[in-house]
């Protein structure tokens, strides 16, 4: 693809221009055009869908990065289509391409993925969930950091909703295992710092009182030191 500015590669009279500036007979009618366009680019969609399942891993990450970078939304269907495909390498590098469409009509299935039999793409839609940006996935993230599944890492993924994480991170601070609370202080944490947020700062000096030393070392932490200039 050319980069922005660069001109076009074809000539003039490719591009229906004649010698004398005007429109050439043998320019293409706009609406015979446009189609042919379309359909080249949903061939070069296909293609890079094809690569996904490639043998050679750099051809599989090019083509990945194609169509988070060039296509999009515009490859919706193709990569809801991929999500289902037998192999778990195609799956979980199509799941995070849909994250970055930033499309809500993605949501479902990469909701899905994170039931997914194979661990990676589990740990992949969990974080696409996050990347989505969709906030329909935060109360399914709850539900998932409550499992403390290390395949699903939601508590991390919640942090992509930024302050909107907030309340959801205290929701699981107040339940009984100590490693999901402490990832959410962990969360918590970054929030504050990426936001500047005076409520999570007062959150983490209530963590101070965990029943956890894990919890209150990593509250402490925090406060001292990050977030000192904000406390």
């Amino acid at each position: 693809m050319l980069p922005s500015g660069s001109g076009s590669r074809m000539s003039d009279e490719e591009r229906g221009v004649g010698m004398g500036g005007g429109i050439s007979s043998k320019a293409r009618p706009a609406c015979k055009l446009s189609v042919s366009v379309k359909d080249k680019s949903e061939q070069r969609i296909l293609r890079h869908i094809a690569n996904l399942a490639s043998g050679d891993h750099d051809t599989a990450i090019r083509a990945e990065a194609c169509l988070i970078r060039y296509y999009g939304a515009r490859a919706l269907a193709q990569l809801i289509d991929a999500c289902d495909h037998p192999k778990p390498e195609v799956r979980y590098r199509a799941v995070w391409a849909l994250a970055k469409t930033s499309d809500p009509r993605s949501y479902d299935t990469v909701l899905r993925l994170t039931g997914d039999p194979d661990e990676e793409v589990r740990y992949d839609a969990t974080l696409a969930l996050g990347k989505l940006g969709d906030t329909r996935a935060i109360q399914p993230l709850v539900a998932i950091a409550r499992e403390d599944d290390v395949s699903r890492p939601a508590v991390d993924a919640l942090m992509d909703f930024g302050l909107l994480a907030i309340d959801p991170y205290r929701a699981l601070l107040r339940g009984a295992n100590p490693l999901v609370r402490l990832a959410a202080t962990q969360g918590l944490g970054n929030i504050a710092m990426k936001h500047h947020s005076l409520e999570c700062v007062a959150i983490l000096k209530e963590c101070l009182e965990d029943p956890d030393g894990r919890v209150r070392e990593n509250a402490r932490d925090w406060l001292d030191e990050e977030l000192r200039e904000l406390g």
